[in-house]
């Protein structure tokens, strides 16, 4: 086995949560071969992880203040799950404030390779000035990167006649959109247009592109998206399996109650941190929750206003759990034997973590490359179900939707998922589900076990670093 240890690897996540754990699982599955690991995050963040992550052996942070006086944030607004609407442009401008301390950080470590995430791009400029090699971390799929890819570049739902669904060229398999599946940054005019496409330029500066997933899970895209960018392809992951610094005591209430439950009887209802549900689409999620009859946990972002959803907690007493704001220790909460599904919003890390604990999910895609996910759970490897969305919300006008999905469509998608209604998918097909979701579990044990595809990628990884 290679010696790593004269390598000094420098992270540099986005600050929300489904960015920066998978970056810093990364980060610690590096150090865990013996280089050094130093991750780059702000003071709000490194206060957020357990003691037991920050005593990692290999495993360094590195606090830069977050610039949010200087942007016109507020004091304390440091990421991006806590970043009100009207003052996003604010946040995309103190983000770009971090170039300078991250150059000079630069200049002070001289690390041999930097990994940063794909959506803070001046990263990929300072450190290819400084000829450091820099890796993209994109913190989605390579099936996702390829249907953004090929909409960029083959513009599919603009070619004549134009119509309300549309293949996506190109790919490994045919997958059909309509436009109001579609990412909202393929779309100029759409809010977060430029700040996105800054990002998708600076892939020009890459060495390769570091991606939370498996051969297994996207089968085909590994070698497609190489082809396609002719860059380097590092599939690492799920690397939510070697969290170390998580474990039960962070949900001890959570996990207390999971305890008394029966096995695979509990969904768990999350839609990631950056959603900011309409008040109206909450309690059609409370009420179908409590429709169903089925015990769930619920995480809620939002601090609804509305009494109703205390009323709700009341009226199903023990049968239900709600969770206001960002539950820390997900991945760990999946993995326990009483969880039987996930509502989630296909964010990847969601979905990787899902697959990792091998739970089938109910698929809500709410914005972004969502419904592209939803399309590899759902259609291409089968370890998943759909709600029924059929339009998601643009990322900081979520009031203007109103109510997507009822609670009487989430109160059947709900039972069915749990085995406790046919609905309009059999038994069966439920049992179909949960048994290819079992297998993709294994397969990603295998995958990053010694060995695995996953486990060799690391290894490859580094030995591009040392020799770059």
């Amino acid at each position: 086995m290679a010696s790593f240890s004269a390598l000094e690897i420098l992270f540099f996540p986005f600050p929300s949560p489904g960015h920066y754990l998978p970056l810093i699982d990364i980060a610690t599955l590096i150090a865990s071969r013996g280089a050094n690991a130093t991750v780059v995050i702000n003071p709000v963040i490194l206060s957020r992880l357990p003691p037991s992550l920050l005593s990692t052996a290999g495993l360094h942070f590195h606090s830069i203040p977050f610039p949010s006086a200087a942007a016109g944030l507020p004091d304390g607004i440091s990421t991006a799950d806590a970043v009100p609407t009207a003052l996003l442009p604010r946040f995309a401008v103190a983000l770009s404030l971090l170039r300078n301390p991250f150059t000079d950080l630069l200049r002070h470590l001289s690390p041999s390779a930097v990994i940063s995430d794909a959506l803070l791009p001046f990263t990929a400029e300072t450190a290819a000035s400084l000829g450091i090699p820099w890796f993209s971390f994109p913190g989605t799929g390579l099936f996702a990167l390829s249907v953004d890819f090929s909409i960029f570049l083959n513009r599919p739902h603009q070619t004549e006649p134009i119509s309300d669904s549309f293949v996506v060229p190109g790919l490994p398999h045919r997958i059909e959109l309509t436009h109001s599946q579609l990412k909202e940054t393929t779309l100029p005019g759409r809010p977060t247009w430029d700040f996105f496409a800054l990002a998708k330029q600076a892939d020009r500066f890459t060495t390769g592109f570091v991606i939370n997933s498996f051969t297994d899970l996207e089968p085909g895209y590994a070698e497609h998206y190489q082809r396609e960018m002719g860059k380097l392809i590092f599939l690492i992951g799920p690397v939510s399996i070697i969290r170390c610094g998580e474990d039960e005591e962070q949900n001890s209430r959570i996990m207390t109650w999971l305890k008394k439950k029966p096995e695979r009887s509990v969904i768990y209802v999350c839609f990631g941190s950056l959603c900011r549900l309409p008040e109206k689409q909450i309690l059609e999620i409370g009420r179908g929750l409590e429709d169903s009859g089925v015990a769930f946990i619920w995480v809620i972002r939002e601090a609804s206003a509305s009494p109703e959803v205390a009323e709700i907690e009341q009226r199903v007493g023990k049968r239900g759990i709600i969770v206001r704001g960002w539950i820390a220790g997900q991945a760990a909460v999946l993995r326990h034997p009483s969880i039987g599904g996930f509502l989630t919003h296909c964010g990847w890390g969601a979905v990787t973590e899902a697959v990792a604990a091998g739970i089938p999910m109910l698929t809500w895609p709410m914005f972004g490359e969502q419904f592209y996910n939803e399309k590899l759970v759902n259609e291409l490897v089968g370890i998943g179900v759909e709600i029924g969305a059929t339009e998601g919300f643009v990322w900081g006008e979520e009031e203007k939707n109103g109510v997507l999905v009822g609670r009487e469509r989430i109160s059947e998608r709900v039972r069915l998922l749990m085995a406790n209604s046919t609905g309009s998918c059999s038994h069966q097909d439920i049992e179909g589900v949960r048994k290819s979701v079992q297998e993709m579990k294994e397969k990603a044990r295998k995958a990053i076990a010694e060995g695995g595809s996953s486990y060799m990628a690391v290894e490859r990884l580094l030995e591009h670093c040392r020799f770059s």
